[in-house]
Formats: structure tokens, sequence, C-alpha cells
């Protein structure tokens, strides 16, 4: 005899697995209880293989699942903060590719929202059993993207009830003051974070049917603080333009063509929208903080506060219908919203958001017989970007 047991087969890997059966006497027995990682073999894929384990223990930006991809060979993001929101909006860009040309799956069904082919859902990283990114050669049925193929796996129940609740608080006593801020007097934001939440799963019907279900909230807040912008210098509001002069840059008269003397544009040839803008202070206010006037950039200091929050939930029911016939259902489901209360200043015009999306997927396995099975999967997502300007 030849045994080999805890055989480990990863979502959408196909695996070979070799015995070798040598003569031996009626009592030898052969028993492999530990192997290493399966080869693979049996294709030419390219990616790699998140577990849960390493998922609860490798750094992820923001609790973002996407930001496992980048544990990836050939998968980077040169602007990590993408990862840092509640909405889990980073992706990355995989061999070369732009960050638009991935495919997100969850259990397999399609997870990608059409606008710009961002990721429509992804759950709690507390809530994945598996991530597998695939970044080259992967097969004719996934063929549809030259990034990477990224699949994520929600967890199953099991005979035994298992569950966790989480909380992680962050504010800005463990932040540093950005450097630009610093250079120009200003405080650092008083932001704070609350991500919570809880997974539980276990067994209706031992060794039969299986529930899974998990929840996680997130809030983000920026009271009131310190934030710079850029208005135009008292000297051009009266009309001169002369520092320009000394840079080379001429000022013309757009009736005539000629040039303004001295970079000086009369203010009765300002439009009435100029006049209208600078003469209502509460709305275009001057500036407030002295800055050289070959170089006024972030000369105004107001203040700016918004609040922003999500929550999100998935419930899975995993069914062993029979020896041939293994069944599951999945409904999963997220809400998410952001406003600012109050910007730099009165024209820095912003917007509310909501971005609600949910996602369903139903699978069917059945072995037909000795070299056939068969594997239905039904699913659908929708995702909502909505946003009314403030």
């Amino acid at each position: 005899k030849s045994a080999q047991s805890r055989v480990t087969l990863s979502a959408g890997q196909s695996a070979r697995v070799d015995f070798k059966l040598e003569v031996g006497a009626v009592e030898e027995r052969v028993d492999v209880v530990a192997t290493g990682a399966l080869l693979q073999t049996e294709n030419a894929v390219v990616g790699g293989i998140l577990d849960r384990n390493q998922i609860e223990r490798l750094p992820l930006q923001g609790r973002s699942v996407s930001a496992a991809t980048l544990y990836t060979a050939g998968a980077t993001q040169p602007v990590p903060a993408v990862f840092s929101g509640l909405r889990g909006a980073g992706r990355p860009f995989v061999n070369g590719q732009q960050q638009q040309s991935n495919n997100f799956t969850l259990d397999g069904v399609d997870s990608n929202e059409a606008i710009n082919n961002g990721i429509a859902y992804q759950p709690s990283p507390d809530a994945v059993e598996q991530v597998s990114v695939e970044t080259l050669n992967y097969s004719a049925e996934l063929g549809n993207v030259a990034g990477a193929v990224v699949n994520m796996v929600i967890k199953s129940g099991t005979n035994e009830f298992h569950g966790n609740a989480f909380e992680y608080w962050r504010d800005n006593r463990l932040a540093a003051t950005p450097w630009n801020t610093n250079r120009l007097g200003g405080r650092k934001s008083e932001f704070s974070r609350n991500v919570f939440g809880g997974t539980f799963g276990g067994p209706v019907v031992r060794s039969k049917v299986f529930f899974f279900a998990d929840y996680q909230g997130g809030r983000d807040k920026t009271p009131p603080t310190d934030a710079f912008s850029t208005v135009i210098p008292d000297e051009w509001r009266r009309g001169d333009l002369s520092d320009l002069a000394a840079r080379g840059l001429v000022i013309r008269d757009p009736l005539t063509g000629q040039p303004f003397p001295n970079n000086q544009i009369p203010v009765s040839r300002f439009s009435p929208f100029a006049r209208a803008l600078f003469a209502d202070e509460s709305l275009y206010p001057r500036p407030n903080v002295a800055r050289p006037i070959t170089d006024f950039r972030d000369n105004y200091r107001g203040t700016t506060a918004s609040k922003d929050g999500t929550n999100q939930y998935d419930v899975k029911v995993d069914w062993n219908v029979s020896s041939h016939d293994k069944m599951y259902v999945r409904f999963s489901r997220q809400t998410a919203s952001g406003s600012s209360s109050q910007t730099v200043m009165p024209l820095a015009l912003t917007s509310a958001s909501e971005n609600p999306s949910w996602s369903f997927g139903a699978n069917w396995n059945r072995i037909v017989g000795a070299s056939v099975v068969n594997d239905l999967l039904v699913g659908y997502s929708h995702s909502s970007n909505l946003s009314t300007p403030i």
C-alpha cells in the first residue's frame, strides 16, 4: 500500500499526485502524513496563492484584500495610497499592464465594475479563505484581460462552530505631519478610523449542510483641520502681472494682439465674471499665507472636514448533496457613503457619494463519471457610483 494524505488543492488549481508502489510483505504499510506544496506541472500558469493564514498575518493596507496581489511577482502599484480607503478601490499594475487590465472574481463570479474596470465588491479579509492571482498563461476561459486574474474565495462553514470579532483603531497620534503641511505651518489632520466586525460559521446538518456569515463596518472621520489651496496674489487682483515679465512671459491684449505695457492689465478691461469673483471675498478669499510672488502656491489656509462609512456582509451556505454532488449559494452586500462637510474655501466645490453594491453566486459541482466533472456556476454582480454635488 501507499497512502498520501493532507493534499491541499487550491481553487482553480490542476494538480498531479503521483504514487509509487513497491513489492512488500503483507504487513508492510507506508503512510505519508505530511507533504510539501504541490508543484504546478499540469499547465504553464504563472501566479501565486495566498491562503487564510497569510491574509491574516500579512500587512494589507486599508484592510483591502486587493492589496494582497502585491505579494505576487510582477505586481506593483506606484501609488500605494490607493489601497488605504475604506472602499478598497486599489488595483495592481501587473507585468507592465494598466490597472484597468485586471479581472477580479469572487468565488468565480465576475466582480468588476464597468465604469473604470474597478472592483465592484471585495470581502473583509477575515472572510477570505484564499486569494489566487494568475499573471500569465491563464487558460482561455479566463483570457479576457492582459493583466492579472484575481479570484477571491469566501470561507465555508465546517463541522465545528468557529467565529471571531475584531476592531482596528487608528488616529492621528500615530501619524506624522505631512511634509507640505509642516512646511506651511499647518496642523496635521485629527483623522480617526474604526474598522470592526466579526465572522461566524458552523454546521446546519453535520457533514451535510454548513453556513458561514461575516460583517465588517468602517468609519472614517476628519474633523475641521488645516488645508491649503492657491488663490491669485493681490497684485494680480489689481491687474499687475509684472512679475511674469521678469520671467519672460508677455501678456498680450486679445483685441489688438499687442503686449500690455509692463504686463499691466487695466482694471477696466476685467471681465464681469472676474469683477464679481474678486468682489466677494467670502467666496474667493485673499491670500493669508506669506508666499513669494514668484511661487505663490498654497498661499491660502482654510479648513476641511469629511466623513466616510461602509457596511458590508457575506452569507454562504454549502450543501454536500451526495458523494457526487456539491452545491453552494452566496450573497454579498456593501453600502458605502462619503461626504465633505467643509471645504478649504466656499468655491472649492465637492460632492457626497453613495456606492452600493451586491453580488450573488450559486454553484453545482457534479462528478459524472471517472473522467468527467461538470461545474455549473451562476452569478450576478451589481454596483453603483452615485454622486450629489454640494
